[in-house]
C-alpha cells in the first residue's frame, strides 16, 4: 500500500517505479510487473541505466534478440554505457 500511496504523490517518478520494479522482482517474485515498471521508469527518464540494464536482464530470460533491442534502444539515449555490449553480444564491439 506504500507504494500506492508513493505514486498517488509522485504518479511519474522513475525512480519510483524503479523501486517498485525491483520490489516486485525480488520481494513478489513477479517478474512480469517488474518488467512494466522497468519500461514506466524508462518512459518517463529513457537515462535511466538501472532500469534499462534491469529490463534487458528480464527480458533476456525469455529473448535475447529483445534484450538486444532494449539495448540497442538505451544506447541511442546513452552512449557511455558499457551495459549494453553484454546484451548485445561482442561481435558489436
Amino acid at each position: 500500500m506504500k507504494w500506492l500511496q508513493a505514486l498517488k504523490m509522485a504518479p511519474q517518478s522513475a525512480e519510483l517505479f524503479y523501486c517498485i520494479a525491483l520490489h516486485s522482482l525480488f520481494v513478489k517474485g513477479d517478474s512480469k510487473k517488474a518488467q512494466a515498471c522497468c519500461e514506466k521508469a524508462l518512459a518517463y527518464k529513457p537515462h535511466f541505466s538501472e532500469a534499462a540494464y534491469l529490463l534487458c536482464a528480464l527480458v533476456s530470460q525469455s529473448s535475447a534478440h529483445k534484450a538486444a533491442s532494449v539495448a540497442e534502444s538505451f544506447e541511442a539515449t546513452d552512449r557511455t554505457c558499457a551495459f549494453t555490449y553484454l546484451f548485445k553480444g561482442v561481435h558489436d564491439l
